[in-house]
């Protein structure tokens, strides 16, 4: 049972990790990031390396899941504040580690940057949970 959770789990979160991820990065908060980049240039891929894209995406939903399932999350709404905290705390270690090394974003980007990943993970624990909470 725990096999076949953690592959249904793991399909569901990187669907809704890719097609949030693309919404919320892509479209909604393409012109913020974009304005508040660091002042590094040329560091951004044009055009995306897609099947490298999909692949992490595939990789957050397997990490969700697993999270989910250690955390023994009873219900929906635990299962998002699971996957909330969990996106928050991991974009922000990220993000801060980034911005003390490296010139890509600034202050602002470094800090709403884990906010919008705490959502996306937050809306990909309620999709998991929804899918896999019969499945314990």
């Amino acid at each position: 049972m725990i096999t076949q959770r953690l592959l249904i789990g793991t399909l569901v979160g990187a669907v809704v990790f890719t097609l949030l991820g693309y919404l919320a990065y892509g479209i909604l908060f393409a012109d913020f990031f974009a304005n508040n980049g660091g002042s590094a240039t040329g560091v951004q891929r044009a055009p995306y390396d897609f099947v490298s894209l999909v692949a992490g995406q595939v990789v957050f939903g397997a990490l969700l899941t697993i999270i989910l399932i250690w955390a023994s999350a009873a219900n929906l709404m635990q299962g998002v504040k699971i996957a909330f905290v969990t996106g928050l705390l991991f974009f922000l270690a990220i993000d801060l580690t980034m911005y003390a090394t490296m010139n890509i974003q600034n202050l602002k980007a470094t800090l709403v940057d884990p906010l919008i990943g705490g959502f996306l993970f937050a809306c990909a624990g309620a999709a998991i949970m929804a899918v896999t909470q019969g499945r314990k």
